[in-house]
């Protein structure tokens, strides 16, 4: 079962705090602490990094935008639209070796149009960006 991800836990067993804290510090102008520095910093160490999104109780396309723009942070310029989705999970983010949409469902209930463009995107994604892939699971 997915064990959600403590970003403390992470900083004290790996590589101490402080030099947890210093990479997240010089990553981010200003030196603000920022959750993109945090995922630019796991991608950047560990290469096979994935991600799991939960996508329970999403009925929107609205709200399963906002869940992305969210997680994966995308820019504040993004657009709830696919052609903004693509563009962001192929050229404007880094994004992880996997990512897996679990519990989409209800979603797919809701909006089942919408589910296939997601589908769709998620197979051209895998070709496109092999071996990173996005998984409906």
């Amino acid at each position: 079962m997915f064990k959600p991800f403590r970003i403390g836990n992470f900083a004290d067993r790996w590589m101490g705090r402080w030099r947890f804290f210093r990479f997240v510090l010089t990553s981010v102008p200003g030196g603000r602490i920022h959750k993109s520095a945090i995922v630019s910093f796991l991608l950047k160490t560990y290469p096979n990094y994935t991600m799991t999104l939960d996508l329970t109780g999403i009925k929107t396309k609205a709200a399963l935008h906002q869940l992305f723009k969210n997680e994966l942070q995308f820019p504040d310029w993004y657009g709830v639209s696919w052609d903004a989705f693509w563009d962001c999970i192929v050229a404007v983010v880094e994004m992880p070796e996997q990512l897996t949409l679990v519990h989409w469902d209800e979603f797919a209930r809701e909006c089942p149009r919408d589910m296939q463009i997601l589908q769709q995107v998620v197979q051209d994604y895998g070709a496109t960006m092999a071996p990173k892939r996005i998984v409906l699971a």
